[in-house]
């Protein structure tokens, strides 16, 4: 039986040092700010949200829907995370669902298709031009995908892929 929250853990490699405050866009009026905190000591990878690190981190909690209703309140409660260390940006989720039986996973291989079916993505806007940057998601069942994405995501480029041993 699933419980009724789902939670996601992502690391991902930083390119450079990151600033202490970590951009999160939701319209172009309104431009939210979560600070991202720095990991002092080991942040383990296991899902369980008890390190240093998670225990000083703020948790992001107002979010709102791309899909199906494009700037709606979100109908599930989201609670995301950001630290980061020397080597690694660091991304936490907790993401609840009422109905956890109702969870669609049509893919769980490698690079799955995001389309028809749930997923948790982040977009690395790394040029910090709101048009280029580098997706990466996962689904429910903890498969993983990645993505370069240009022209403000209408080009994708689903054959690149996040190199180095961060990229987990």
């Amino acid at each position: 039986m699933r419980s009724s929250s789902s939670l996601v853990l992502l690391v991902f490699c930083a390119a450079a040092p990151l600033a202490a405050q970590v951009s999160v866009t939701r319209t172009d009026v309104e431009r939210p700010r979560i600070e991202a905190v720095e990991a002092r000591g080991v942040v383990r990878v296991d899902g369980v949200l008890d390190d240093e690190a998670w225990q000083r981190a703020v948790a992001v909690t107002d979010f709102t829907q791309a899909e199906p209703l494009e700037g709606q309140p979100s109908t599930e409660r989201t609670e995301v995370r950001i630290a980061w260390d020397g080597e690694n940006l660091y991304i936490a989720a907790y993401l609840h669902d009422s109905e956890p039986g109702a969870l669609v996973v049509t893919d769980i291989k490698k690079d799955f298709a995001e389309t028809e079916q749930d997923a948790f993505s982040v977009i690395l806007d790394t040029f910090r031009d709101r048009r280029n940057g580098y997706v990466f998601m996962t689904n429910p069942e903890g498969a993983r995908a990645d993505q370069q994405v240009a022209n403000e995501g209408r080009e994708i480029n689903a054959s690149w892929e996040c190199a180095g041993k961060s990229c987990r």
